[in-house]
Order: structure tokens, then C-alpha cells, then sequence
């Protein structure tokens, strides 16, 4: 396992610990075989200790609705956001995929998008709506959306 001074990267070798698939149901053969869903994903994310996290469907948000919600976590020191993306309707190859937006530019109203797959595409700005499209995309019967995940302050979120 990779660590940066007190900053501990995860991967999927040290994510999936015995308590993290106890408290989530859900296995790193899973993800492997099914991949994760926003819901799912948001679930493995409440699994950590001192972290909130809750999904946004663009199914029930317009785009300038989720501009508001994504530049406000964006703004706070204690959020950040996860794209859960359609690649393909991003003019990318390849399907479903999560990865965090970093920053927001309002005078070209880009976000910047910090692709996990740096190999593939790595981080780029893209303008709000190009990931708004690519958001709003279904999976199974519901669209995707996005994840806003919270620092606990002593194990209370806001």
C-alpha cells in the first residue's frame, strides 16, 4: 500500500477490508463482475468513519440545479465531488465511470474533471454542461448523477 506522509491513497487491494464489505454488502468481486452504481458507490462511501456522502440523480435535477449544488461543494473545504459518468456520451471510449471534479471557473463555466484513469485521459477542464450530459445518463432504470461527500466534524455532518 501507497502512503504520501499522512495522506493514504486508497486502491482496490486496501479498500475492500473485511469491515468496509461487512458494513457496505459489497465485495471487491463484485465490483469487479457488476461494477457500482450511485447508489452503491454512495453506500461504500458511508461505510468510512467520518465521512458523509449523498447521491444526486440527474433524473430529478435540471442542469442549472446541478451547477448550484456542485459549485457550493466546491466552494466548502469540507465536500468534494464524484461524477458518475457515461463516457461515451463525453465523446470518450468506454462505459459507466466514477471520478472527482475538482474546481469550478465561472467565466467559462468549466469544471475541471480529475479522471482517475490518468493513463486514459487525466485531468482536463470541460465546460459544466459536456459533464452534465454525461451525467445524465441511466444506468439500469435510474440516471446517474453525482456524489457530494462531506468531512464529519466529530462524527456529525451537517
Amino acid at each position: 500500500d501507497s502512503n504520501f506522509g499522512k495522506y493514504k491513497l486508497f486502491t482496490q487491494n486496501n479498500l475492500f477490508t473485511p469491515n468496509i464489505e461487512s458494513k457496505s454488502g459489497i465485495s471487491s468481486s463484485y465490483v469487479r463482475q457488476h461494477g457500482l452504481t450511485l447508489i452503491e458507490e454512495t453506500k461504500l462511501l458511508n461505510s468510512f468513519p467520518g465521512i458523509k456522502a449523498s447521491a444526486y440523480y440527474t433524473g430529478s435535477l435540471t442542469a442549472n440545479q446541478s451547477r448550484q449544488i456542485i459549485i457550493k461543494a466546491l466552494k466548502s473545504n469540507d465536500q468534494l465531488v464524484i461524477a458518475n459518468i457515461l463516457r461515451s456520451k463525453m465523446d470518450e471510449s468506454g462505459g459507466g465511470h466514477f471520478s472527482p471534479v475538482a474546481a469550478y471557473e465561472v467565466n467559462t463555466d468549466n469544471v475541471l474533471f480529475m479522471d482517475v484513469t490518468p493513463f486514459k485521459y487525466g485531468p482536463t477542464w470541460i465546460p459544466l454542461k459536456t459533464l452534465y450530459d454525461g451525467m445524465h445518463t441511466k444506468d439500469g432504470n435510474l440516471y446517474r448523477g453525482f456524489i457530494i461527500v462531506e468531512k464529519c466534524i466529530t462524527g456529525a455532518c451537517k
